[in-house]
C-alpha cells in the first residue's frame, strides 16, 4: 500500500513528522520543549557561578530576587531553581500567548500589515524634513 492509499481519516502518527493542525496547540510538545528547557538553564546557571568562583576567584553575592532563603540551599541551586522557574514560567506565557492568538497569527507571507515596518515610510518621515 502506498503511501498515497492511506486512509486520510486516520490519526496522524507521532513520529517525526507529526505536526499540530494550523491552528491548535501541541502542549505535550511544547511542555516537554518547555521542561528541556528549564533543565538546560538549570545547569548553565550552575555552571557559569561555578565557573564564575573558580576561574575568576569571585565570590558571588545573591541578590534578592532569587528563589529560596539562603538558608537551605546554596548559592548555586537558587540560581539553578531560578533560572528552571525563569524557563516554566516563559513556557506557560507562551502557552497563553499561543492559546490568545490561536487562528489570529499575521501569515508569513509578508502580506499581513499589522506591523509597520520603517522601510514602509514615506521619504519625508524617515529623512526628517
Amino acid at each position: 500500500m502506498s503511501r498515497d492509499d492511506e486512509d486520510p481519516s486516520a490519526a496522524p502518527s507521532r513520529g517525526t513528522g507529526h505536526r499540530a493542525a494550523r491552528g491548535s496547540v501541541d502542549a505535550g510538545r511544547l511542555w516537554a520543549g518547555g521542561a528541556a528547557t528549564a533543565l538546560v538553564a538549570a545547569l548553565v546557571a550552575a555552571v557559569a557561578l561555578l565557573v564564575w568562583t573558580v576561574a575568576f576567584d569571585v565570590t558571588p553575592v545573591a541578590p534578592d530576587w532569587l528563589v529560596g532563603d539562603g538558608q537551605d540551599a546554596t548559592l548555586t541551586t537558587r540560581f539553578a531553581l531560578t533560572a528552571a522557574l525563569a524557563g516554566v514560567l516563559a513556557t506557560g506565557l507562551l502557552h497563553l500567548l499561543m492559546l490568545s492568538t490561536r487562528g489570529r497569527a499575521p501569515s508569513s507571507d509578508g502580506s499581513s500589515s499589522w506591523s509597520p515596518s520603517p522601510l514602509r515610510l514615506p521619504p519625508s518621515a524617515s529623512t526628517g524634513t
